[in-house]
């Protein structure tokens, strides 16, 4: 039996790591979990961990049909570069991690056209609830005034006004009035 020195729960020796010869200090769940909170709150290893994921789904290693199989994913050091400098992504971040780390609020990478791959021009950042739904919505109407029009989804609606998934979502639950003329009849 040994004491982790982070939970200081008594705890069986395989319950903790060893580097061979040494048992670790802290058992390998209080281990995993202060990687967990490391890569949470250091923007570049949840971003690495975001750019695995592409590169899974990309090359279909994940094993889910999904349409970005094939398509190109740009390189880890183009997407740092965009995402680090995406006011959008800095904003959902800071407000994913005083959320607690609320899954549903975590920033997730958005293709705005499914048909391309992951591309420059063609990623947005969004919260992981709003990518969960965004092609379920069924139809999305808005309207300027003049003309009223109906879209299959706040996808197709957000590329003809020209912003984000998450900004026509505002929009449509009511948290902003108008998006570039446009508004909810």
């Amino acid at each position: 039996m040994k004491i982790c020195n982070t939970c200081k729960k008594e705890k069986c020796k395989s319950e903790f790591s060893t580097n061979g010869k040494y048992i670790k200090s802290s058992c390998k769940a209080c281990r995993s979990e202060s990687e967990k909170n490391r890569r949470r709150i250091n923007k570049v290893s949840y971003l690495k961990g975001k750019y695995n994921a592409m590169v899974e789904r990309e090359s279909g290693a994940d094993g889910k049909a999904v349409s970005c199989v094939g398509k190109g994913v740009l390189s880890l050091d183009e997407f740092l570069d965009f995402s680090l400098n995406d006011d959008n992504f800095n904003r959902l971040f800071e407000s994913w991690k005083k959320s607690g780390f609320d899954m549903q609020k975590s920033p997730s990478i958005d293709r705005i056209k499914n048909e391309k791959g992951y591309e420059l021009g063609n990623l947005q950042y969004i919260t992981f609830r709003q990518n969960a739904v965004k092609d379920r919505c069924k139809k999305t109407i808005i309207t300027n005034g003049v003309e009223k029009l109906e879209f299959k989804s706040r996808g197709e609606a957000a590329e003809f006004i020209g912003v984000s998934i998450s900004r026509v979502s505002e929009l449509l639950n009511g948290k902003i009035d108008s998006c570039k003329g446009w508004r909810v009849p």
